[in-house]
């Protein structure tokens, strides 16, 4: 095999590392009598996430401003459940899928690249992802969020990696693409297997 000249991965958190639960939010939902997906059809406003992702304003921002739209259509009482359960969400991390990869690029830069608010950090503490990442690229923290080519020309410069040499791994194909414009090898997330085909032939090593 011909030495590979990537020497950075960058991955997405949310679909690809992180997989939230629905189940706590739809049973409140369910629970209070409402339609099941109320609640993120609030949170996912495009003025609201948009807010929220590129650090205009914070997550507990955010949090009080879905509370007061859902207190305008429902009552607050449904506005404080919702929300707290939304808070209390569970979720699954692959920590597999980061050992594979791990594996197969050991002397690899791995750079978390996501779309997250200023709740990130404390997060990532509370399911020990912080030490598994090199670099942590929040578009919180850095004003702008994918799939922006601003984003990934910042995230190549806070890694200290060249687009020609990085690969990029997310679920979203809008991403995907914003990624490739650059330079940057991309692959489209649809699963484990196909994700670390995809890492094992651009890395030297083949131990999976």
């Amino acid at each position: 095999m011909e030495a590979c000249l990537k020497d950075t991965i960058m991955l997405d958190l949310d679909g690809v590392i992180r997989h939230w639960s629905d189940v706590e939010v739809n049973n409140a939902e369910r629970e209070l009598g409402i339609a099941v997906g109320t609640l993120y059809s609030f949170a996912s406003s495009q003025e609201l996430s948009s807010l929220a992702t590129i650090g205009a304003i914070s997550h507990d921002e955010w949090c009080g401003r879905i509370r007061t739209a859902l207190s305008s259509e429902y009552d607050e009482n449904i506005a404080e459940q919702l929300v707290s359960a939304w808070y209390t969400a569970s979720c699954e991390i692959d920590f597999t899928l980061l050992d594979k990869i791990k594996r197969l690029a050991p002397m690899s830069k791995l750079v978390l690249v996501t779309n997250a608010t200023s709740r990130l950090t404390a997060d990532l503490d509370k399911v020990n992802l912080l030490s598994r990442f090199d670099v942590v690229v929040n578009s919180s923290t850095i004003g702008v969020a994918k799939p922006d080519p601003k984003f990934f020309e910042k995230a190549l410069a806070l890694s200290e990696s060249q687009a020609a040499h990085t690969v990029f791994v997310d679920d979203k194909l809008s991403n995907v693409h914003a990624a490739s414009s650059l330079g940057i090898e991309s692959f489209h997330h649809q699963s484990v297997v196909d994700t670390l085909e995809f890492i094992r032939k651009r890395f030297t090593s083949t131990a999976v």
